[in-house]
């Protein structure tokens, strides 16, 4: 039986979820650097020791009577920006700014609806040091700050970047297409993203506590 087989046959196992580009990858190694148990991907195959919880960009299909999942989001605008860096040929323009947005709209929605997931974890990737306490508490534990300071020493954002396909600290170009980005588009993200899901602004009304990058 496959990883994805077995998640979908055990409602048990912890899902966690994050549209592309909004620290997912982050988090599902700071788990294990904390927790000590490996979170494992749909891609992932013959794994011999037990592992924390499945990751998965989106576990629609795969749900079923899911009892525990960890969401991770992220601000919009970035979100977007990020995504589009993803395709070479994906263009800055209103039109595919308004998709996309949508999509992760959809996305959000479905996933902090109240009641789609019995046990819900939000985490916010601006604020994941903050909200990590919320992760343990899915897994009946008391956050131990110490152990956590350590994980976040270790598993660095650049680290976890390095890892994976995502970027590393930007460089100044790229911090100028961000701002143009944001300055261009930040209100056409938001319009559409709210445009049927006007309580999402709820989710961002709060300030990150850790600066973004």
């Amino acid at each position: 039986m496959t990883l994805e087989r077995d998640f979908a046959a055990n409602p048990d196992v912890v899902a966690v979820v994050g549209a592309f580009r909004t620290g997912a990858h982050w988090l599902c190694m700071l788990m294990q650097e904390y927790f000590g148990h490996s979170v494992a991907a749909g891609y992932s195959r013959g794994l011999q020791e037990p592992h924390l919880a499945f990751f998965t960009r989106d576990a629609h299909r795969l749900m079923g009577s899911r009892h525990q999942a960890i969401y991770i989001y992220r601000d919009p605008v970035d979100t977007a920006f990020l995504q589009s860096k993803m395709d070479p040929g994906w263009e800055h323009n209103q039109t595919n700014v308004q998709y996309h947005a949508g999509l992760y709209g959809d996305h959000l929605a479905c996933w902090l609806t109240p009641g789609h997931v019995a046990h819900l974890a939000i985490v916010r990737y601006e604020c994941l040091r903050a909200d990590f306490p919320r992760v343990c508490l899915l897994f009946n534990q008391l956050v131990d700050e110490e152990r956590l300071d350590r994980a976040f020493e270790s598993v660095t954002r650049e680290k976890a970047a390095q890892s994976s396909s995502e970027p590393t600290q930007p460089d100044p170009q790229s911090n100028l297409e961000r701002t143009i980005f944001r300055e261009k588009y930040a209100s056409v993200v938001w319009e559409r993203l709210i445009v049927n899901h006007e309580w999402l602004k709820i989710y961002f009304g709060h300030l990150p506590e850790e600066k973004q990058w």
